[in-house]
């Protein structure tokens, strides 16, 4: 599950906070895990004159990770992105990302790369 509210400050240049969790998974060789972050991200649209708008981000925030083998931890986190928007209406865009994220906690960092399918409603667009 992602959420997220954000604002565009040009037509190429936005921001957003962003709420990720994901509930029992495996990564490498560590337990079935559940992991919460928090992100403050910003983004680049590059200018294509059409409905689509590949991008690039990045984001910082802190995150929450545990797991049935060693309990909880939390952390500095910080993530990458990149994808393209489609534009379907004036106040709705269809979003196909890869995210990576970091959360630096003990024992080891929690990595994770996730291909997103979402949608965006435009507010006064």
């Amino acid at each position: 599950f992602v959420g997220g509210i954000g604002y565009y400050f040009s037509e190429n240049f936005r921001a957003d906070i962003t709420l990720d969790y994901a509930d029992e998974y495996s990564i490498d060789d560590r337990p079935d895990s559940d992991s919460l972050t928090t992100l403050a991200n910003v983004y680049f649209d590059f200018p294509l004159g059409s409905v689509l708008r590949p991008y690039v981000g990045a984001g910082i925030g802190w995150g929450f990770v545990s797991d049935s083998g060693s309990g909880s931890d939390d952390g500095f986190a910080w993530s990458l992105a990149t994808g393209i928007g489609m534009d379907i209406t004036e106040s709705v865009s269809l979003d196909l990302g890869s995210h990576y994220r970091t959360i630096d906690v003990s024992g080891g960092d929690f990595d994770d790369h996730l291909v997103r399918v979402g949608f965006s409603y435009h507010f006064g667009w």
